[in-house]
């Protein structure tokens, strides 16, 4: 049985505080997810990126839910 198809909505809903590995998403023409299917999910961000190796899709995304907390840092790249 495949993963149900959720909307950000949802996902934020079900897994606030926690990173969500997302497959087969749409976006909006801002590039933001609007709906997909969550493969995994952890309050643990390693978990969850360990996941990735497990999936051959090329239409995956890693997503923290919830407000960023403040003891972390983000770099974005452009590769």
């Amino acid at each position: 049985m495949g993963k149900k198809i959720l909307s950000m909505e949802e996902i934020k809903k079900r897994y606030d505080g926690e990173w969500v590995l997302i497959a087969d998403y749409e976006t909006d023409e801002l590039c933001r997810i609007k709906r997909g299917k969550v493969l995994a999910h952890g309050k643990d961000q390693n978990k969850v990126y360990r996941q990735l190796g497990k999936y051959r899709k090329a239409n995956l995304a890693t997503r923290y839910i919830g407000e960023i907390p403040k003891d972390l840092t983000v770099i974005l790249t452009n590769e």
